[in-house]
């Protein structure tokens, strides 16, 4: 183990993104009302503990309830109830509302200094609706956190807090971020490695992390018990805790309360959507239903009631790309992807059958990539990113992904999951009129005219790749060209 960067209450810490976003977030809307964080995303993927650790190193006090506790969230909600009530529906009077947290806080400051954290929102239908006034009748910052689950849970029944507050989007820990919290690992992050050769020992241990990354996910309790302790089974056995209140909560907050039933629709949602399908052909699919009624003895409303809420409240997490694009724009479909695939792949791993395990292992590789393609997007100004179905020319292994870079160059993207025959890259590139192809793979680094051939573990590395794409482009010359400069220069 080369340890780990950073530490926050004497464990291992990995910085998120999320963390600079909260950092660079205004502080009032456009009316001059001050805004509230409202930090959203899975259950156990750090919330709790980034708001924690912002609220004490950023600001001089910080407060937070647990609206998990029962004792706890009777309390705000009982004092809540009698200071808006005696205050009124429309009015906001910040006297009332710092009342009802001094009852409970005597040392709690009613000023910008103070950070108020109001943790698992989605358990208190009251305090979820009252977010407006909450940040407003308070001078303190104020900041909520909870699970995507409240969108279901209160789905016709909730106040939209929306012009009040910023909203964030936490995921899993992802794979640049882990490989980030590694001490050791500076000189292959700080690009200098990547221009050696991939056989430089800092490539290989990026190897090393990513199988480690593939094993545990994306929860941050099970990444940084590994980082502290070097022991995978113990780190895994975290992973599947975590997993498992994820299937609780299933079963606790959804209309159906058999875990069993869960795992199969589980099942269903993955395997369904891995083969193409949308949301909308999940739902209206009697044949699926009627498997589930006599298999369980429930009604065919109530299967597809838990197809709906399952994928409300985004537990697997689904995003879309355009696919089948046009060249005059005329023309396209949406498939959708899974947006964490390594808690999928563990998800499956738990609860799914083999059949479904393999499905997932064939697909998560392209999920990632684009994923990561995403989250590279906005820094590097990427415009959308598309999908190719099988019928669009190749079979779907070939080509999966495509986007366009800064400058409106057309850049082609494989992910190569197995070992097997491969069509040529000039062949793919004269058949998608496009000049740039970059291909994911097991393997080394090797670049040859415009394909960019690069191993999953170097994914970080599109940040490099692609500006060397518009660079080529520029100055046309080939990819193979830009980077051979690009080497030459950090080697000097």
């Amino acid at each position: 183990m080369e340890g780990f960067k950073d530490t926050y209450n004497g464990a291992p810490w990995i910085s998120r993104s999320v963390e600079d976003e909260l950092l660079r977030s205004a502080p009032y809307n456009y009316k001059n009302h001050h805004m509230g964080y409202w930090v959203k995303g899975l259950r156990q993927v750090g919330k709790t503990s980034l708001l924690e650790k912002f609220g004490k190193e950023r600001y001089k006090s910080c407060i937070i309830f647990d609206l998990s506790d029962e004792e706890i969230r009777t309390s705000i909600e009982h004092e809540l109830d009698r200071v808006f009530s005696e205050l009124g529906y429309s009015a906001y009077d910040k006297r009332y509302a710092c009342a009802a947290f001094t009852k409970l806080v005597p040392s709690f400051a009613d000023d910008p200094s103070t950070l108020l954290i109001l943790d698992e929102i989605q358990d208190s239908r009251s305090i979820y609706n009252r977010a407006r006034k909450i940040v407003r009748g308070l001078n303190a910052k104020v900041a909520f956190s909870g699970s995507h689950l409240g969108n279901v849970i209160f789905w016709d029944s909730y106040n939209d807090p929306t012009g009040d507050v910023q909203e964030f989007s936490m995921q899993p820990v992802s794979y640049i971020e882990f490989l980030n919290s590694i001490k050791g690992l500076e000189d292959y992050m700080s690009l200098r490695e990547f221009t050696r050769g991939s056989d430089a020992e800092a490539l290989r241990s990026a190897k090393k992390y990513w199988e480690i990354y593939c094993e545990l996910g994306g929860f941050p309790a099970s990444l940084t018990n590994f980082l502290q302790h070097g022991n995978l089974e113990s780190a895994k056995s975290i992973r599947d805790e975590g997993l498992n209140k994820h299937l609780a909560t299933l079963s606790e907050k959804s209309p159906i309360h058999s875990v069993e039933l869960w795992k199969n629709v589980v099942n269903y949602i993955i395997s369904s959507i891995i083969q193409g399908n949308s949301p909308n052909d999940l739902v209206r699919n009697k044949h699926i239903y009627d498997r589930f009624v006599l298999e369980f003895g429930i009604s065919e409303k109530l299967i597809s009631d838990a197809v709906q809420w399952m994928l409300k409240s985004d537990i697997l997490g689904l995003i879309n790309v355009k696919s089948d694009f046009e060249d005059d724009d005329s023309y396209f479909n949406i498939k959708y992807r899974f947006n964490h695939y390594a808690v999928l792949s563990n998800f499956a791993e738990m609860l799914i059958n083999r059949n479904v395990i393999a499905m997932i292992k064939g697909a998560r590789d392209e999920d990632f990539v684009l994923n990561s393609l995403i989250s590279f997007s906005k820094p590097l100004n990427l415009k959308q990113i598309f999908s190719y179905h099988s019928h669009a020319g190749f079979p779907s292994e070939e080509v999966d992904f495509f986007f366009y870079t800064q400058e409106g160059v057309k850049v082609l993207v494989e992910v190569k999951n197995s070992k097997g025959k491969t069509i040529s890259s000039d062949r793919i590139l004269a058949d998608k009129r496009a000049d740039f192809l970059i291909k994911f793979c097991e393997g080394t680094v090797f670049v040859k005219d415009n394909t960019f051939t690069i191993p999953m573990w170097n994914i970080d590395k599109l940040s490099i790749i692609i500006p060397l794409i518009d660079q080529a482009y520029l100055n046309k010359t080939s990819l193979e060209d830009e980077y051979k400069r690009f080497i030459d220069f950090k080697g000097n």
